[in-house]
């Protein structure tokens, strides 16, 4: 796995700018960083993997149900119809979008 990273960045083509940020030897250090990283976690214990797994699974929680009741989705209001006085067209054309208005 770590010989196939190496070939795979490698193969990646480069742009040379002066005015950006570059990593010295590029195919060989990003790929020493993942398999330093992949060791490190290796030697985590299993009640740290443990608490790990609650803790990003009460951050997934909080985000989607933060990102549910706080989309603009949500917050947008949906006109009142009614059907006693206004016909099919009316109705879907208070639906569409403005974008997707007749002219």
């Amino acid at each position: 796995m770590f010989l196939l990273s190496l070939l795979v960045l490698g193969a990646h083509q480069q742009k040379h700018r002066q005015d950006t940020f570059q990593v010295p030897m590029v195919p060989l250090t990003p790929a020493l960083s993942i398999l330093l990283n992949v060791f490190l976690m290796l030697q985590l214990s299993s009640l740290t993997w443990l608490s790990f797994s609650i803790w990003l699974l009460i951050g997934f929680v909080v985000y989607f149900v933060y990102g549910i009741w706080h989309s603009k989705e949500n917050q947008r209001e949906l006109p009142r119809l009614t059907a006693t006085d206004s016909g099919l067209e009316e109705m879907v054309q208070a639906l569409q979008p403005l974008s997707q208005a007749p002219a």
